[in-house]
């Protein structure tokens, strides 16, 4: 049986070029970052022509706010990419690692196969919902979004505006419900029903409405949004499903003041966490050859369900840090064979579980100001989440993100050689963190369970929710930050462009362990810290001819470092290192060509940061450099090209703390699959000065094409080429290099439309290294071929 507690919150209800995008007719209803505009009929989000104002293909970038200042995608000195609503759907992008087709720079290594949040040049990167940061989502539910009008993905640094973040960049959420300012400002009313089907047991189901009305003698606007997912099944064990509502209201209110307000609520279960693969082998990953057999004795108490922290004591322990084995890691000779495992099987059992809820609500208040809008915002975000895997590990997270800010945005003109746009304004945000962890005591084990044989209670380490155990580690954390920001774009003679800006943040934070350990500090003991940090950006570009534009950028941020769910810990906060740097330099040069119906994006970076690993607290500077590449083409209005191409290699510097293969400790892996080998990269010979990330791929590219008859039917075709990964250590496996195809097709008729999407066309087998402290020892295999039908009514 599926076991586990839930508590709802208060909060509510080889590839030379690389070409990756769809392109849609020229004249569409909805711009390229997914906005609607004004049309005759009342279709919506559909590829099919219609009368009305002619706008870009979908593939083709508009404006972007990464700066904080609506500044052309072209004119933007940083390297930023869109996701329309239109190429989701043509692309069958369900969950952010699908962003690797679309979105140079944004590999993401498996995180238990929970894909929460993004990897943008090689690290963790945020997510925003309107321009607000989230609560942290390390793998904890799966990030929806088929809810969103568009995503912007932003590489590096976040502009002072937002204030601070990652270094890799972040994920910036445009919601569907954010629609209803535009039923405000005179867009017809519109309905859309979805319902898909797909192999593996997958449905969906989604509904919109959306419609102008009147309050008095005010123009208003609604729209509301719900989907329904039985997500695909495709692994055994693992069921995921979740049910999403939006909600936005617009209108317009006496005085020329406009208001906004909106939120989300997502409630999702059965993605529990896995460590994929275990009893991880080259042959494994070359042909699907694994180790079956039972261990010689066992930990389990006799007739018990499961394994106790009282078995493992009398056991000894089940974590070394040496080469050591015995019985109880050794594998019965009697029992091993070799077998082939099924692509569909990873590490589960009948006591894993995930689930989480989230709450999320905003509010704009804005009114005109002479050159600018004054604008007053309000965000929560609201996160309650249980999980338990059957290797040990289990976590509980109650969360929430509150933020207030303040801004002016506008322009000035000066005179006719002098423009300036820019954004000023200040924030409060408070972040409150309860967290409960079971992972430090050592109480777990990858490679116990036979997953060719599945789950025995010798395999099953103390699960918390049903045991009762204390939590290893339980952290009550809060960060208040206050921050006053600029920034500003100004053009010169219409050519020289100086972007940048400062931001100023008084950090305050405390943090309480009542758990059952702490390595750093004192258990019960309130630790507080406060801190000043002063974060800034400065780019210069040049305005040539034929739309091409070269700039240079250089920035300096800080980020608080986190646990999964956002807490800072007590030993950072007494040590003050709860606030980490990073630096980006970025060069590059963007152009839009044949009158603006080919844009092109290429940028080099070098970017360093010091960070805490997740699971251990351990310091790791790292130093990321790359090329990154984009192309989006509309090259008629039936025809389009897009692409991506990426070449990156990440330095760490310093000593990870990971969990081993017993052969890299000098062991048969035979004898010491049964225990849990951790070791520091730095005992390792070559690695006391740091070592390359190889969980990265260095090469990543893609090249896809769409085109559209004219008559309804459409098409969309291409692939992304994958370089080899590895564990970080000598002896890891290295999965191979790989492609991944997929296309779709579709056909409209009237108020309809069926398509059809196809992933892993040619059924592909391929690994996905996991990216935290498991790197050695496990990997989560992809997903072989899926198809998805779907039918579209819109009314």
């Amino acid at each position: 049986m599926r076991t586990g507690q839930f508590k709802r919150g208060a909060a509510g209800a080889a590839i030379a070029t690389a070409l990756s995008a769809s392109a849609v007719p020229a004249m569409a209803q909805v711009d390229a970052t997914g906005k609607d505009v004004n049309v005759t009929t009342d279709a919506a989000e559909s590829g099919i022509l219609v009368q009305g104002t002619r706008t870009k293909s979908a593939i083709l970038p508009g404006e972007s706010n990464a700066t904080g200042l609506n500044l052309d995608a072209v004119e933007t000195p940083r390297s930023v990419s869109t996701v329309s609503l239109q190429m989701m759907d043509q692309y069958s992008l369900t969950t952010i690692r699908d962003l690797t087709a679309v979105t140079p720079g944004v590999f993401t290594a498996s995180f238990y196969g929970v894909d929460g949040s993004v990897n943008i040049r090689g690290e963790y990167a945020d997510n925003y919902f309107r321009g607000f940061k989230r609560v942290e989502n390390q793998g904890t539910y799966i990030t929806p979004i088929e809810g969103a009008l568009s995503l912007e993905v932003v590489r590096g640094i976040a502009s002072p505006a937002y204030g601070g973040g990652r270094s890799g960049g972040y994920v910036n959420f445009d919601p569907r419900g954010g629609r209803a300012e535009r039923f405000k400002d005179g867009q017809d009313a519109f309905g859309q029903i979805d319902l898909s089907a797909g192999t593996y047991k997958m449905f969906r189901g989604e509904v919109e409405y959306g419609t102008p009305f009147r309050i008095g003698d005010y123009d208003a606007g609604v729209d509301v949004y719900y989907e329904h997912l039985q997500g695909s099944q495709y692994f055994h064990g693992i069921e995921p499903r979740h049910d999403l509502v939006q909600v936005g209201f617009a209108t317009d209110l006496p005085g020329g003041w406009e208001f906004q307000a909106g939120g989300q609520y997502y409630t999702a279960e059965g993605m529990q966490g896995t460590t994929g693969v275990n009893r991880l082998t080259q042959a494994l990953v070359d042909d699907g050859t694994y180790t079956s057999g039972t261990f010689l004795a066992q930990l389990v108490s006799p007739g018990a369900d499961y394994i106790t922290p009282a078995d493992i004591v009398a056991a000894g322990g089940v974590t070394k840090y040496y080469g050591a084995s015995n019985a109880y890691s050794t594998l019965d000779p009697a029992t091993i064979k070799e077998v082939k495992l099924s692509r569909r099987a990873v590490v589960t059992s009948d006591y894993d579980f995930g689930k989480a809820e989230t709450t999320t609500a905003y509010f704009d208040l804005s009114h005109d100001v002479g050159p600018g809008v004054f604008k007053v915002q309000g965000f929560v975000d609201d996160l309650n989440a249980d999980s338990y895997n059957s290797y040990g590990f289990a976590k509980t997270l109650r969360d929430q993100a509150k933020e207030f800010r303040v801004s002016l945005t506008g322009a000035v003109n000066p005179a006719p050689w002098f423009t300036m746009n820019y954004v000023g304004g200040f924030g409060y945000r408070h972040y409150k963190a309860d967290e409960g962890y079971v992972f430090a005591r050592g109480y777990m084990v990858l490679d116990r369970q036979d997953i060719s044989v599945g789950a025995t209670p010798d395999d099953i380490f103390n699960p918390v929710y049903v045991s009762g155990e204390p939590w290893d580690q339980f952290y009550h954390s809060r960060v208040e930050d206050f921050g006053v920001f600029f920034n500003g774009s100004a053009t010169l003679l219409g050519t020289l462009m100086l972007t940048g800006g400062a931001r100023y943040d008084a950090y305050d934070a405390k943090s309480r362990n009542t758990g059952f350990v702490d390595f750093a500090v004192p258990t019960g003991i309130d630790y507080h810290d406060a801190q000043d940090v002063v974060s800034w950006s400065a780019s210069a570009s040049l305005k040539l001819p034929w739309g091409v534009v070269p700039y240079v950028t250089r920035g300096r941020s800080f980020a608080p470092e986190t646990s999964q769910g956002g807490a800072v810990t007590p030993g950072n906060v007494s040590a003050g290192t709860w606030l980490s740097p990073t630096k980006l330099t970025e060069g590059g040069i963007k152009a839009s060509l044949f009158d603006d119906r080919l844009f092109v994006g290429l940028s080099v970076y070098k970017q360093q940061r010091r960070q805490s690993e997740l699971l251990t607290g351990n310091f790791v500077g790292a130093t990321t450099r790359g090329f990154e590449g984009e192309l989006r083409w509309a090259v008629n209005r039936h025809f389009g090209l897009s692409g991506v191409l990426t070449r990156q290699k990440t330095k760490v510097s310093g000593c990870s703390f990971l969990v081993v293969l017993p052969s890299q400790f000098g062991l048969d892996d035979n004898s010491g699959w049964g225990f849990n080998y951790q070791a520091s990269t730095c005992s390792f010979a070559g690695y006391g000065q740091g070592y390359v990330d190889h969980t990265q791929p260095r090469w990543v590219a893609g090249v896809f094409a769409n085109y559209e008859m004219g008559n309804g039917f459409g098409m969309t075709l291409g692939g992304n080429y994958i370089d080899k990964t590895s564990g970080q250590l000598p002896g890891a496996p290295v999965f191979s290099d790989y492609v991944l195809m997929r296309g779709s097709a579709h056909y409209d008729f009237g108020r309809f439309r069926v398509s059809v999407n196809v992933n892993n066309i040619l059924n592909e087998r391929y690994f996905i290294p996991q990216r935290s402290t498991e790197t050695e020892a496990s990997a989560m295999p992809g997903e072989g071929r899926t198809a998805i039908l779907k039918l579209t009514a819109r009314f």
